[in-house]
């Protein structure tokens, strides 16, 4: 019975398989906002929120809820989204029908000749992975002849036609549940995952062996254990016959001419649900009310989801919170739930030149004082930045308490190039100087750093400069301890112990990197 071979191949693989599912926390990740700032009252404003997995999220969720005060609600017309190391996701089948419909179909075909038809229902028991019911495919076959050919599926009829050329991926979840009363041959090689142009995976079709480097994700442990298993399947990787994934009719899973022992019984089920496809640059988004909800075939560690919203500003000055939700799978356990952090956004009044809460000071020299401005009269520090116009355009690099007086500093960025900023700004304390780029000695590695004086005492601070290549990484300091030197001269390195001085967190854009402070101890 090839069933019962297909479940066997996938323990035995099971051995040689290094792909762990290891799921992320509902909310974990990070995320950072641009610009810093925008004026009351103003219109157009571009606001670009970029979500960063801290773990890999599968057939997930990323939400972004617009604070009240903006206008209008994110619609198709003032929002695009777009993932990077990741997929959006197009919905082909939630098992939410009853009957199902497009039908789902199973079978067993015996020396080509018997058709031994399955059991295909709509499974509302706990046997389901999201919504209320999954597809359960029973299988009970019974064959006591001395040999026997055999092939067995399961498979979905589509109602017409689909396109899928334009998708590079397609995952689902599946379950085995059965028990066999004797070995079956494993034949890996005729398990497949399978696209065909006609009904009943007939016609031209497009395998993807189980075989072969097809399946970007699935842990085969969890899917010999009878637990429900999340597939991604590459559909780039196997050739593709002209044709085929333009005129999609039925797709599904097949295993073929297994090779039967004597008396074999084979009671199973496979269950399946949650069918998606995927691509990077179009999805099933939802828009509903100030909340766009992102869904995801997969998005790696690292991998970012980027939502571009422009709107207008409301009339009360104040921080703004964009909140960023994430979710790890579609299952049903756990909502997506905020982030850790979400981040938010000054809404400055600049109309009236009395505001206390403004400070202002022309730090890149066109004529035009930029702002920093504070949402509370009572708070000593000036946390946000805004650049009104000029000739020269400062672009808010990263902020950070840069000389641990306990309130963020400005790292200010006039020629856009992403390398390193130009101008380091205390706003609260009204100084600024310039950034260089400096060679750095480090652990005997000659390194650039972004060196500037955040005390004005003539001595340098540094830290590591991002990356050239994906600046949004920081380089070679992404997510380590970035050196700094309080005193000496130039940036040298402290050649005794030094001690942490503050946790530093990076706002800004596409990064999501920590930076840490070291203080040189005098000996």
């Amino acid at each position: 019975m090839n069933l019962g071979r297909f479940i066997i191949f996938l323990i035995f693989v099971l051995s040689f398989s290094n792909l762990p599912l290891v799921h992320a926390d509902d909310g974990s990740g990070t995320a950072s906002l641009t610009p810093d700032a925008v004026t009351t009252n103003s219109t157009g404003n571009l606001i670009t929120v970029t979500y960063r997995a801290t773990e890999m999220l599968w057939d997930g969720f990323v939400k972004l809820t617009i604070p009240d005060g903006f206008t209008p609600d994110p619609n198709v017309n003032n929002t695009t989204v777009s993932v990077t190391d990741g997929f959006l996701a197009t919905l082909i089948d939630d098992m939410e029908t009853n009957p199902l419909s497009p039908p789902w179909a199973a079978n067993v075909v015996v020396l080509g000749l018997l058709n031994l038809p399955g059991t295909v229902v709509a499974d509302t028991s706990a046997d389901r992975w999201e919504g209320s019911q999954s597809l359960d495919a029973q299988f009970t076959v019974n064959v006591a002849l001395p040999l026997n050919l055999a092939n067995s599926s399961v498979y979905k009829n589509l109602s017409i036609s689909e396109n899928w050329s334009d998708y590079e991926r397609i995952s689902f979840w599946i379950k085995l549940d059965g028990f066999l009363l004797t070995d079956i041959s494993v034949l890996a090689e005729k398990n497949e995952f399978v696209i065909a142009t006609a009904d009943n995976l007939g016609g031209t079709t497009v395998t993807y062996g189980f075989e072969e480097s097809n399946f970007i994700d699935i842990d085969l442990q969890l899917l010999a254990s009878g637990e429900w298993t999340h597939v991604v399947i590459d559909l780039t990787k196997a050739g593709n016959p002209p044709g085929t994934l333009n005129n999609v009719k039925s797709f599904g899973i097949r295993s073929d001419s297994a090779v039967l022992p004597i008396g074999v019984n084979l009671f199973a089920s496979i269950f399946l649900d949650y069918f998606t496809l995927g691509d990077d640059l179009e999805g099933d988004v939802e828009f509903m009310g100030n909340m766009v909800t992102v869904p995801l075939t997969n998005l790696d560690a690292d991998g970012t989801v980027t939502i571009n919203y422009t709107g207008d500003a409301p009339a009360q000055e104040g921080s703004y919170t964009f909140e960023v939700g994430s979710k790890e799978d579609s299952g049903n356990a756990g909502a997506i739930t905020p982030i850790l952090d979400s981040p938010t956004l000054g809404v400055i009044d600049t109309s009236n030149p009395n505001n206390s809460n403004n400070k202002g000071q022309d730090i890149d020299g066109d004529g035009v004082d930029e702002i920093a401005a504070r949402v509370d009269v009572n708070a000593p520090c000036y946390d946000f930045f805004l650049d009104p116009g000029g000739s020269v355009i400062s672009v808010l690099f990263l902020k950070i308490d840069a000389n641990l007086d306990g309130c963020l500093d400005f790292f200010l960025d006039t020629d856009t190039n992403n390398l390193c900023p130009e101008i380091y700004w205390d706003a609260t304390n009204m100084f600024f100087g310039n950034v260089t780029q400096t060679n750095l000695v480090i652990n005997g590695i000659d390194t650039i750093v972004c060196a500037y004086d955040s005390t004005g005492d003539g001595e340098n601070d540094s830290y590591i400069l991002p990356d050239a290549d994906d600046p949004g990484l920081g380089g070679a300091g992404a997510g380590q301890a970035n050196p700094f030197a309080l005193s000496g001269s130039g940036c040298a390195l402290s050649p005794m112990a030094v001690s942490w001085n503050g946790f530093l967190g990076l706002l800004f854009g596409t990064f999501a990197l920590l930076l840490f402070k070291f203080k040189r101890t005098a000996e």
